[in-house]
């Protein structure tokens, strides 16, 4: 292989390795489908995945895939699957590039393969991994099918994408990771404060330290003072019968009161 060819295949090596990191072994089926029909990606070629087009592997990879993308649909099992897909994931994401730089020089193959392969792969998984955490969080688990369904999208598209246009692929990894770390973070942050507001609320007396301070301090300050922020630092439970009689009802004060 060329330098050109190198660089090619590794475009589509990256993609198919994003791919695994949403499902293993969804790009796995698709590339098998498609080396079996005979197809390749534009300037490169599946010579590296004949192991792939026998009759046994194919009827393996559409029973894996079913099952995995099954399981991610049953409650607590999700996460579960996660535990042992991030390891899967990577090594996945390293047989789709190495697979690709078969005939590449073993320093380059093995090398792109294990950072540009495994490291795609990896990070997709975890930033998928820490999606469904925090999905789990906000919203109980009942949000984590949604999310389990924008995976298998995702991987299927981005494997068919990695297939079927080749290097144009890579642009979409890299812009769909970067919004995938932004709303990952933006989830987390957001649960957090719900689930520490939460924790608080569900405590039925205050506690000797922060909050009764916090308590105190609320008493002492004017009713024009008492602004939302500093309310909402404490149970609105435990606010209500104190702030009551000065005319607030949970944490805004009556016009004119």
């Amino acid at each position: 292989m060329n330098a050109a060819e190198i660089a090619i295949a590794a475009a589509v090596g990256i993609g198919l390795a994003a791919a695994c990191g949403f499902r293993v072994f969804v790009p796995l089926l698709v590339v098998a489908v498609a080396h079996r029909a005979g197809y390749a990606p534009p300037g490169a070629d599946f010579m590296g995945f004949d192991w792939l087009s026998s009759d046994v592997a194919l009827v393996v990879l559409i029973a894996a895939t079913a099952v995995e993308i099954a399981g991610y649909y049953v409650p607590w099992v999700d996460n579960l699957l996660d535990t042992i897909a991030t390891p899967a994931a990577t090594i996945a994401g390293t047989l789709m590039m190495t697979g690709m730089l078969d005939g590449a020089p073993e320093p380059v193959k093995w090398g792109v393969g294990l950072v540009g392969g495994g490291g795609t792969a990896l990070t997709v998984q975890t930033a998928s991994v820490l999606t469904r955490g925090a999905s789990t969080i906000v919203t109980a688990g009942f949000g984590n099918p949604v999310v389990s369904t924008g995976e298998n999208v995702g991987s299927t598209l981005l494997s068919v994408l990695a297939v079927v246009i080749g290097p144009i692929v890579v642009v979409a990894v890299v812009v769909g990771v970067f919004l995938l770390l932004r709303k990952l973070f933006r989830l987390r942050r957001r649960g957090a404060t719900e689930h520490a507001v939460a924790t608080r609320l569900d405590r039925g007396t205050p506690d000797a330290g922060q909050d009764s301070e916090e308590l105190e301090e609320l008493e002492e300050l004017p009713l024009t003072e008492v602004t939302p922020w500093k309310a909402q630092r404490v149970s609105r439970r435990r606010l209500s019968p104190m702030l009551r009689g000065k005319g607030v009802v949970g944490i805004r004060a009556k016009p004119g009161g």
